[in-house]
């Protein structure tokens, strides 16, 4: 495989006139490395998540869909990235971009996450680890449910994945757009991100909405009870005193 990020995420195309067609497995490690060029080119612009049409986790998810980390070219190319991207991590940091420097070491450990992953990555986990995080309309509406069981852990490529939502939430939060933060939060909750779901609960926590002088926002008790449950569920050592407070169990 040719040398990851160098060049035009446009070599994939058609050969040039006289020379043959590239092999099945050449096309697909051209396919691979443009895809990974245009996560790092997404991610330099700021579009970690948003916008829909047009951000890294997208891409990356693509690249997760059409890749085979058994593939000597996917392992190649992998590895260059994650390097790739601890490298400007540090270079972001020093640099006084923290936020691009947390976003590229996500991608960073996602990568080694694949790396280290026996078998190719499955959406269905992730499927399941979002169905079992998301209230039901039962639950919703009994407020005394019973405690949820645990789901099972993310692994290290869900964690980071987690944490990078998490402090895009954070960054919505923190500038008092609780609309777009609890999104953000769900989404990282739904992977299995205990202070995700910690911090969702509390945007529909009346106390803690008092507490920031949130305008505008509407309180939902029975939802924060929900998502506390989902905390505690997660492993949140904080979440259990929320309930309490909250008058629920």
């Amino acid at each position: 495989m040719c040398c990851l990020l160098a060049g035009n995420p446009g070599f994939a195309d058609e050969p040039a006139p006289g020379k043959p067609p590239a092999s099945p497995a050449t096309q697909q490690d051209q396919r691979s490395e443009a895809l990974l060029l245009k996560v790092e080119q997404q991610i330099s612009a700021g579009h970690f998540i948003w916008p829909q049409d047009d951000n890294a986790l997208q891409t990356w998810q693509l690249f997760m869909k059409n890749a085979s980390p058994a593939d000597p070219g996917t392992r190649q190319a992998l590895a260059a990235f994650a390097d790739h991207m601890h490298s400007r991590a540090v270079e972001e940091q020093t640099g006084g971009r923290p936020e691009i420097s947390k976003a590229l070491m996500s991608f960073d450990a996602m990568a080694r996450a694949m790396l280290d992953s026996p078998a190719p990555p499955h959406t269905d986990a992730m499927s399941s680890a979002i169905a079992s995080t998301i209230p039901t309309a039962a639950s919703a509406g009994n407020p005394e449910a019973a405690p949820l069981a645990a789901p099972r852990p993310p692994d290290a490529q869900q964690q980071a994945l987690a944490a990078m939502y998490l402090a895009r939430g954070d960054e919505r939060l923190a500038i008092r757009d609780i609309s777009a933060a609890r999104k953000i939060y769900e989404y990282a909750a739904s992977i299995g991100s205990a202070a995700a779901a910690m911090a969702l609960a509390k945007t529909y926590d009346p106390a803690f909405l008092a507490e920031i002088g949130a305008v505008g926002v509407t309180p939902d008790q029975t939802q924060a009870v929900e998502w506390y449950r989902k905390a505690v569920a997660l492993g949140d050592p904080n979440a259990k005193a929320r309930l309490q407070a909250l008058g629920a169990n």
